[in-house]
């Protein structure tokens, strides 16, 4: 059977954390364990933010589901400065899965995308499927922590952002197929990509972007929404 690229979006190189360094390891290991080749990606994180991210503006129907988030869990009011954290994170998390999708369609290859918490359990099925669609290989259609995905479903999800705007990493799921089928979940009750544990998580959007100093805030990036 062909090995596939696993592509693995870390912060390991971009901060020191042994906790990402050990989930990584993990995650590698469970590539190598099923027939895959891990290639560790970098992360983009704040301070590389704006040298990617191509000014897309914030769709304010996501910016209030953000903030609602906020409010609920928090249970209190965000400041501009709390509120510029969560948008930064999640376009770190997004322009991290889409630079991934960029190499794709570079290399014009069929790749696995995983976060670093991911574990694979088992062989990647071959499938007509991967190459015209971005198949989850998670148990839940929001997940984003494992995916196999071919250059035309790669172009496809990153032009979407092109033309509605900044929805959120996890929130594009509630528009990406309604210009096209792109995204599919055959594996809801058997997934091949398991893992992301709330406390392994290395972009938490509502602890680690409001617990976690930032050293540095892209303003450029966040507070300019689409109303």
């Amino acid at each position: 059977m062909l090995s596939l690229n696993a592509y693995i979006i870390t912060t390991v190189n971009r901060f020191d954390s042994g906790m990402v360094r050990e989930l990584t390891k993990r995650c590698q290991r469970s590539c190598h364990n099923n027939n895959l080749n891990p290639i560790l990606f970098d992360a983009v994180v704040p301070a590389t933010l704006e040298e990617v991210y191509p000014g897309w503006l914030v769709r304010s129907d996501y910016r209030e589901r953000l903030l609602g988030n906020y409010r609920r869990k928090a249970k209190k009011e965000p400041t501009p400065e709390v509120e510029n954290r969560m948008i930064v994170m999640q376009q770190c998390m997004t322009m991290s899965h889409y630079m991934v999708r960029k190499k794709i369609i570079e290399n014009n290859e069929v790749a696995v995308i995983l976060e670093h918490d991911a574990i694979v359990n088992r062989n990647v099925e071959p499938s007509d499927n991967n190459l015209k669609y971005a198949v989850n290989l998670c148990n839940r259609e929001q997940a984003t922590h494992g995916y196999v995905i071919g250059p035309s479903a790669a172009k496809k999800y990153n032009a979407i952002y092109e033309k509605i705007g900044f929805a959120g990493h996890d929130n594009m799921n509630l528009y990406i197929n309604e210009y096209e089928k792109i995204k599919i979940t055959p594996y809801v009750s058997n997934p091949i990509v398991t893992g992301n544990a709330l406390n392994e998580s290395q972009w938490d959007t509502h602890r680690g972007a409001v617990k976690t100093h930032l050293d540095y805030v892209p303003t450029t990036t966040s507070g300019v929404y689409d109303d």
